[in-house]
This record gives structure tokens, sequence and C-alpha cells, in this order.
């Protein structure tokens, strides 16, 4: 019967043992929900602080970008009200005043000239190309398409 007893008080013992190890254990853990909980909210507020502060350095980039271009374009303004003639071209280009008078627009006040490219070929009506010294007006024209797929070629994409 002593065995029996003494069994049965070590058998109490190690449950008593047991379960104060599971309450230290739930107190472990609990600390460290609570420290993860802390570390989370740091990582946070951290990362909301970075944001802002890269907000506050983009926002003052771009206002000293703009005032910087504000302040050329008044000093360009500045320098086209003071220029004493109404040229285009600064002092010491070489250029005579009277230059370029003959390519002043036509009469119709259209400043676009349009030049034919000299790659293109005349095509008549049927899409074939007209031979030099022909009297077929051209109904269109055909152009090298040899940089016509590398060109479009990001466009297909």
């Amino acid at each position: 019967m002593r065995t029996v007893v003494a069994e049965g008080r070590e058998l109490k013992q190690q449950i008593t043992d047991v379960m104060a190890q599971n309450s230290a254990v739930k107190q472990d853990n609990e600390a460290l929900k609570q420290r993860l909980a802390n570390i989370d909210q740091t990582v946070e507020q951290r990362l909301k602080n970075a944001q802002e502060q890269f907000k506050l350095d983009s926002q003052q980039q771009q206002q000293s970008v703009l005032d910087g271009l504000r302040k050329q374009m008044d000093e360009l303004t500045r320098m086209g009200q003071n220029s004493a003639s109404n040229s285009d071209l600064p002092i010491g280009l070489g250029v005579q005043q009277g230059d370029g008078q003959q390519f002043k627009s036509d009469s119709s006040g259209s400043d676009i000239v349009w030049i034919d490219p000299q790659d293109a070929t005349a095509l008549d009506s049927n899409g074939k190309p007209i031979t030099a010294g022909t009297s077929v007006s051209p109904s269109g024209y055909s152009f090298p398409t040899a940089f016509g797929e590398s060109v479009d070629r990001g466009q297909k994409a």
C-alpha cells in the first residue's frame, strides 16, 4: 500500500510541476506577444515617418525645380524685353540684318512650308511606280521601309 500512496504523491507532484511550467510558458507567451506587438507598432511608425519625410523631400525638390524654372523664364523674358533688336539669334553668330527675309511666310499667313522628301517614289492610281519624265501625275507616294519595322517594334508590343 505504501508504494501506491508514494506513487500517488509522486504523480500529484508531477502534475503540480507541469501546471507550474504551463503557467510559466503562458506568461512567456503573453510577454512575447506583447513584444511582437510593440515591434510591429515601432516598424509601422518608422515606416510612416519615412514615407512622410520622403513626401516632404519630394515636394521640396519639386518646388526647388519649379522655382528654378520660373527664375529662368523670368530672366529669358527680361532678356527678350531688353533686347534692342527684334532678332531671334544672339549677336555674333554671323547673321546680318535682313538675312532670312526670303523665308517670310506667303500671303496666306501660314508659316508651314511643305518640302517633298528626296526618297519618295511617285505612284500612279494603280499603286505602281511612275518613271521619271512621264506626264502622268502621281496619285500618291511610297517611301522606303528599311527602318519601318524597327521603329514600330516598340509600338506593337
